[in-house]
């Protein structure tokens, strides 16, 4: 995975954005200013530069606040979740929105289960394998940060493995801790 990759496998779009006007600061494309919070532009970039970088650097003229270079909708970072997704590191959308619903399934079946249980309610048959069934397929999808398990993997050996002398990668990794 390249820094981005890794970025947004950690922290989603607002990570890879963060690491992105931190590269190019870090690379002396972009000069902040402390006392108003705004970026200047020192140079323009190399052709070798990141779609995103290219993207931060557009927003910096029309923008140059901090605040508004770090609202992640003003960026296109689909090809970055696209290409992880194609390795299976994170899920789809639908995979996602069924681990985001877990809990919401866990709150339904079995406190729902217990309510009807103590309400004296019979439940048909095609109900309780209907809950099962949801609670499967449910349970496989979870995992935290929309990352599939293997993304998880991933990410726990890039970071036991990573370059701490480069401050770039561990900013991906843990964000402004780094710094």
């Amino acid at each position: 995975l390249d820094i981005y990759e890794t970025a947004y496998l950690v922290g989603n779009a607002s990570r890879a954005v963060e690491l992105a006007i931190t590269q190019l600061v870090h690379q002396g494309y972009l000069q902040p200013s402390v006392t108003n919070r705004k970026f200047w532009i020192v140079k323009p970039l190399t052709p070798q530069a990141t779609a995103l970088e290219k993207q931060v650097m557009l927003q910096v003229q029309h923008t140059p606040d901090f605040q508004s270079l770090r609202q992640t909708y003003k960026y296109s970072t689909l090809s970055l979740k696209e290409r992880l997704e194609r390795e299976k590191l994170v899920m789809t959308n639908g995979s996602a929105f069924m681990g985001e619903s877990f809990y919401l399934f866990l709150i339904v079946t079995v406190l729902g289960r217990i309510v009807i249980s103590v309400l004296g309610i019979p439940l048909p048959q095609g109900l309780i394998l209907l809950y099962q069934a949801i609670g499967v397929v449910t349970l496989c999808c979870f995992t935290p940060g929309k990352r599939t398990r293997w993304g998880s993997e991933i990410l726990t050996d890039i970071k036991h493995n990573h370059d701490a002398h480069d401050m770039m990668q561990r900013f991906a990794l843990y964000g402004y801790r780094t710094l």
